[in-house]
């Protein structure tokens, strides 16, 4: 039987040689109870280590555990194994293990401090006193002095007990071997300081290894030395260290110690960059081969391999990945997991590569996830989930998912992460919101990270986070309207914080901060100068640029901003040709440095930027001089265009949409500078590629897709709502106009519209019947179509971990769906399609049903332009479904339109709204010059869907006169956010004849609320109670019956379920709509916090309580099948919060995204009593419809369909001409949204009995 002894030695050699198979199963093949031995489990264990298997390490280590603490709690008191130095090896090898298995980095870290009190202290009494009263005094005082002893006869090889032949065993030098393994873990992880740890490491393995060198224990100072190098970022010294631990192992029995400590060496030489070392490097790797091959070292040789690979400078990205993997797998083969793992993690880049890079690296990330989870690494798996979102980061089309991922883990930490790995995650996700452009958010998660690091012991930490926290505070302000009061205390506060960090950078030695904080606040301070014409905060700017430079030169660093700043001041001072020289030298540093294309990028722009303003001064020279000083503009203008078109394609592969979009409007607004006549091929081609950015900013705002429900459509609303994105789209349109393309001109409208919303509509999104038959037949259109739905659902369920990649492999699935026809369309129907021409055939089906000629239906824009030289103009579209379209620039602006709401619409509370009294229709004459021209292009009779954006949103545009009379008593009037929302309620509206015969078909609610807590008119709402209750049972009729709801009844939970089996819900009570959180705004129901009020809603919202149905509530309800009309006879119902970008956000787009085919609200508050009016004559005309519809069908006909907006428009008409209700405010807020019909199933079995008026 072996010894415990001769089993050791046999699983280190095995070790040695890499021999990692065997070993397991020399190690299986050992009893249990030689494997609970302490001794075989340290090696076990180590070999498992070593292989990278932390499973089995664990598994190793607890198999012959020993506490050396009560309950193995690191903050209880000792056991008596404290004092067997194999048991505390174990117990820190366990711990170290423990972080690498589980992340358990404050665990292994108390176990660390408790074995340093006992083991390592320098101080006796301390030692002793801790071990209490476990074992005897006069025991405890042998061991303490046996230990002490011990380690004093490792301080030197000359000490004197270490001449008296002190006994070391190897395990005391593993206890603080892996002492220090743990204290640079906790170090490198933000819990210790990070120089001062590793410079005591150092010190004290120096002493180790010089006393194993001494005591020839050379196996073991190859180990420590090993561990040494590298922690003093010293490569000289470490090579001085290899070089003479090899001078000791030459022609000894440790062949394999030998070879790995030449490999080092050579390591070390390559890093020198010294031409003559790559010699001896050489000679170094050529005997490190012939000795791995003598031992048969199972991957000495792919060790070698993979370090010269690593160390080349010049080796092109792509083939180095192409390395790493193959040598991976090499690795892995032989079951080295540590060394193919880390061949995979050290060859991610954080690159902004869109193409074959990207996609390689993304096979890097995915293998290495594979392999972590087989032997359970949690440190490595959170740095490779780092890497991974490190990709989706700087690579637009994933912004919103890698956001979505972070947020999920955040939510879910691993109970000991490491300070540093938060603090990136952080930065990471303060980074996505920046990308979003929603500042506050990552101002936020900017302040999170910096009092992290405050709490932690490294100070670099610290200022770099204070730095990163200014930057998104300078950022969060310039967000504020420009010249604001606001701006300028953001930036001031900005100014007073950096200011402070200065001075301490400087005393702390931290050189490089101290120039880029003195750089920022050069820049605050001239933006400062630039916006409240404060020319001290010019002076002041200078000074702190004056700094900047003093530094870079005393300290010999780099300060990336200064070059910015220097080109800045030279053009403030209008020293164009300075400004040019600089911008010109630093892009051709960079041409000829290996820098990435999206820095290159940066600085084209900036070159560009300033050969065009140096063009702008010589045209002001040649105004008034020669026409030298033109020719020298043009030539400049030229060459700026030529430096744009540049910066475009370098920021076109880098990734981010911000910069690739504020890159594409610079080139459109140099374009603009030449004579239409010079740029019209240029414009065209400017339009090619804008089609291209705006379908990859398109996948950035579906990344944002299904993250966290309604709250994802505002990530979109704040992404595409950027200035930037809003130029894009506007100049897009404006080179169509001037262009003569105006159908061009009018889909670039509807590409700007309510992308969020219909982006929104997703998996929600009605599928054509026909269509889904088509691709069901199909067996490859049905097998890619159940693929796609499936890799959509594990998206959604998948953890953080999954997710990135279950959205990847959907994307890649939908990019083969774009080779099918009819797949295609399905993808068209999901993201919002933009087509609204006839031959579609769910619009067909619409107009037919409702016995309209297509010729009939016009679509009207009003188009908010922010194209530089057009900004504050509107210009009007009208469409018509074959595609004909015409526009008209406006006599009225912007900001006329502004003044004219503020007058009218932002009213103090108490004030009369002046649409009630009879100056009310004079006040909507003003507004004439939106609609004036529109009976050049349109009919009398015609269906005119109106689609306002900007700021004519929110106008009651069919109030307006158009000659002598409103424009809804001309035309029928509906409205749509978008074309896409238009598409899409017609198909649900049409897609009701398939569901005729069904349950909710016919089937209708009425729920009518009205209760308020306002006690001074409680008799007067006790009234209208009463009048509103018995309203609802009026208009139930025997041809429009409903099931009617009131007071109690109506619940939140009532609501939902009769929003899934009814396919009309009339809505009569109280609405709030908050204008500073959108998704609060609500429906008021029983139980809910009603205003205080009597026949008008309060300004204040109240959407607090829980009972009330919330635009956010609304959202998640799911009545696809019922698709359901909501007539809402409630104050505030129809007002919509509008982004820049146009995107709806109230209770109607709630509404028609859950699943509403149409919805007729209210703009403004309205009077209970005539609200009633109004409900009354709108039914009346339905019934009327319904009555004249049902005699004239045949006798087989099981369905009318009802013109909801013929209805609307009759009601408007009887009520201008009722004295009681013909004041606008009574008449002209109320809208349909949606569909204009209602396909109504026939009764042929009842009567059809008259209402009584």
């Amino acid at each position: 039987m072996e010894t415990v002894e001769n089993i050791c030695k046999t699983i280190q050699g095995f070790r040695r040689r890499g021999q990692y198979v065997a070993g397991d199963d020399y190690i299986i093949g050992c009893s249990e109870a030689v494997r609970r031995d302490k001794a075989v489990a340290i090696e076990a264990a180590q070999l498992y280590l070593v292989q990278g298997h932390y499973i089995k390490a664990s598994d190793a280590c607890h198999l012959a555990w020993c506490p050396i603490f009560e309950d193995g709690d690191a903050s209880a008191v000792y056991t008596v194994d404290i004092c067997d130095v194999t048991s505390v090896t174990l117990a820190l090898l366990a711990s170290y293990i423990g972080i690498c298995r589980h992340g358990r980095l404050k665990s292994a870290l108390r176990v660390a401090h408790g074995v340093y009190d006992v083991w390592l202290t320098p101080y006796l009494d301390v030692a002793s006193s801790k071990i209490g009263d476990i074992i005897p005094a006069e025991t405890r005082d042998n061991f303490v002095a046996t230990a002490r002893g011990i380690r004093f006869a490792l301080q030197s090889p000359t000490n004197e007990m270490a001449q008296q032949g002190a006994v070391v065993s190897e395990h005391q030098l593993l206890l603080e071997f892996y002492y220090y393994k743990i204290q640079i873990v906790a170090a490198e992880q933000g819990l210790l300081e990070e120089n001062s740890t590793k410079k005591e490491a150092a010190d004290r393995l120096d002493v180790l290894r010089a006393w194993t060198v001494a005591n020839g224990r050379l196996r073991e100072a190859q180990y420590l030395a090993y561990f040494r190098t590298d922690l003093t970022n010293d490569n000289d010294e470490d090579l001085t260290i290899l070089r003479g631990l090899l001078q000791a192992l030459k022609g000894t029995e440790y062949p394999i110690e030998e070879a790995q400590t030449r490999l080092n060496c050579a390591t070390c030489l390559l890093r020198s960059n010294d031409s003559a070392s790559e010699n001896e490097a050489q000679r170094h790797i050529n005997i490190a081969k012939r000795l791995f091959e003598e031992e048969g070292h199972v991957f000495g040789l792919l060790d070698l391999e993979d370090m010269q690979v690593s160390e080349k400078k010049t080796i092109p990205q792509k083939e180095l990945l192409d390395w790493k993997l193959s040598r991976a797998d090499k690795y892995l083969q032989r079951a080295c997991y540590q060394q193919g793992i880390k061949c995979l993690i050290f060859a991610v880049p954080v690159s902004t590569d869109m193409g074959e890079v990207f996609q390689q690296t993304q096979m890097i990330i995915e293998r290495a996830r594979s392999e972590i989870a087989r032997i359970g690494g949690a440190i490595l798996e959170q740095g490779i989930f780092i890497n991974s979102v490190a990709q989706s980061l700087v690579r637009a089309p994933e912004y919103g998912y890698a956001r979505k991922v972070m947020e999920d883990y955040m939510d879910d930490l691993p109970d000991e992460i490491g300070p540093k790995i938060l603090v990136c995650l952080l930065q990471s996700l303060r980074g996505a919101y920046t990308n979003l452009g929603d500042f506050e958010k990552a101002l936020s998660y900017a302040e999170r990270a910096l009092i992290i690091t405050r709490e932690g012991p490294n100070y670099i930490e610290v200022s770099d986070a204070a730095f990163i926290f200014a930057v998104t505070k300078t950022d969060r302000g310039l967000k504020m309207p420009r010249d604001s009061m606001l701006t300028r205390i953001w930036l001031s506060q900005t100014l007073t914080f950096l200011s402070g960090w200065v001075p301490i950078d400087r005393i702390m030695g931290y050189h490089q901060q101290e120039a880029d904080k003195c750089c920022w606040l050069a820049y605050v301070e001239s933006v400062m100068a630039d916006q409240f014409a404060d020319e001290k905060a010019y002076e002041r700017s200078d000074q702190w640029l004056h700094a900047a430079r003093d530094i870079r030169e005393r300290f010999k660093i780099t300060a990336k901003q200064l070059i910015d700043l220097e080109i800045a001041k030279a053009t403030r001072t209008r020293d164009f040709d300075l400004a040019v020289t600089l911008t010109c030298e630093r892009l051709r540093s960079l041409q000829s440095g290996p820098f990435t294309p999206f820095e290159i990028a940066q600085a084209t722009t900036a070159a560009s930027i300033t050969t065009y303003q140096r063009s702008l001064s010589w045209l002001e020279v040649a105004a008034s001089q020669s026409v030298e000083e033109g020719r020298a503009a043009i030539g400049d203008l030229m060459e700026a265009i030529k430096l744009a078109s540049d910066a475009f394609h370098l920021y076109s592969v880098s990734g981010g949409s911000e910069m690739i979009v504020t890159a594409l409007n610079w080139m459109y607004d140099l374009l603009r500078q030449l004579p239409l006549e010079n740029s019209r091929e240029l414009m065209k081609a400017f339009l090619v590629e804008t089609e291209k950015i705006e379908a990859f900013c398109d996948a950035v705002r579906r990344s944002s897709a299904s993250t966290r429900g309604a709250g994802s459509l505002l990530e979109k609303r704040g992404l595409i709502s950027g200035s930037q994105f809003r130029s894009m789209y506007s100049n897009a349109v404006q080179s169509c106009v001037d262009l003569g393309d105006l159908r061009t001109a009018w889909l670039w409208v509807q590409k700007s519209k309510a992308r969020a919303l219909s982006g929104l509509f997703g998996y929600r999104a009605l599928i054509p019947p026909n269509l889904l038959q088509t691709i069901t037949s199909d067996e490859n259109a049905r097998e890619l179509y159940e693929k796609d739905v499936m890799a959509t659902e594990a998206s959604l369920k998948a953890g953080p971990f999954g997710y990135l990649n279950a959205r990847r492999q959907a994307e890649t699935i939908r990019a083969e769906m774009r080779k099918h026809p009819q797949l295609s369309q399905i993808l068209d129907v999901r993201e919002g399609s933009f087509n609204v021409d006839l031959h579609e055939q769910e619009l067909a089906n619409a107009t037919k049903l409702s016995n309209l000629d297509p010729k009939s239906i016009k679509y009207v824009d009003w188009f908010t332009s922010s194209t530089r030289g057009h900004k504050d103009q509107i210009v009007r579209f009208v469409r018509q479904l074959d595609g004909a379209t015409s526009s008209q620039t406006l006599t009225m602006s912007s900001s006329s339109i502004q003044r004219w709401k503020s007058l009218n619409f932002n009213l103090p509370e108490g004030v009369v709204p002046p649409l009630r009294d009879k100056d009310g229709t004079s006040r909507l004459r003003e507004l004439a010059p939106l609609v004036a021209g529109l009976e050049q292009v349109t009919s009398e009779g015609d269906m005119l869907v109106l689609s306002p954006s900007g700021v004519v949103n929110g106008i009651p545009l069919h109030a307006l006169r158009l000659g002598k009379r409103t424009l809804i008593e001309r035309n029928a009037i509906i409205y749509s956010s978008s074309a896409a929302a238009f598409r899409h309620c017609h198909m649900r509206a049409a897609g009701q004849i398939s569901q005729i015969s069904s349950s909710h078909a016919g089937k209708a609610a009425l729920l009518a609320v009205y209760e308020s807590s306002d006690g001074e008119h409680e008799e007067r709402i006790l009234a209208e109670q009463a009048h509103i209750y018995a309203h609802a049972e009026q208009i139930n009729t025997d041809s429009l019956s409903f099931d009617v709801y009131t007071g109690s009844a109506v619940t939140k939970s009532l609501f939902e379920r009769t929003s899934q089996t009814s396919s009309w819900i009339h809505y009569h009570g109280h609405a709030e709509f908050d204008r500073n959180d959108p998704l609060r705004s609500c429906l008021v129901l029983h139980s809910g916090h009603a205003p205080n009020l009597s026949d008008q809603t309060s300004p204040v919202p109240s959407c607090t309580g829980t009972a009330n149905l919330t635009v956010s509530s609304i959202f998640s309800m799911p009545m696809l099948t019922t698709a359901p009309h909501f007539t809402v006879i409630a104050c505030d119902s129809g007002s919509e919060d509008m982004a820049p970008g146009d995107e709806p956000l109230g209770i109607i787009s709630a509404l028609i995204y859950a699943g509403g085919k149409s919805v007729l609200g209210a703009l403004w508050p309205v009077d209970s009593p005539t609200a009633r009016i109004f409900s009354e004559t709108f039914y009346d005309n339905l019934w009327q419809q319904i009555e004249t519809l049902s005699r004239e069908a045949p006798l087989d006909q099981r369905f009318v369909v009802l013109n909801l907006a013929a209805a609307l428009r009759n009601t408007v008409i009887k009520m201008k001409g009722n004295m009681e209700t013909k004041a606008p405010l009574h008449w002209a807020g109320y809208v349909l949204h949606g569909a204009w019909f209602h396909v109504y199933p026939l009764k042929r079995s009842s009567a059809l009995v008259p209402r009584e008026n």
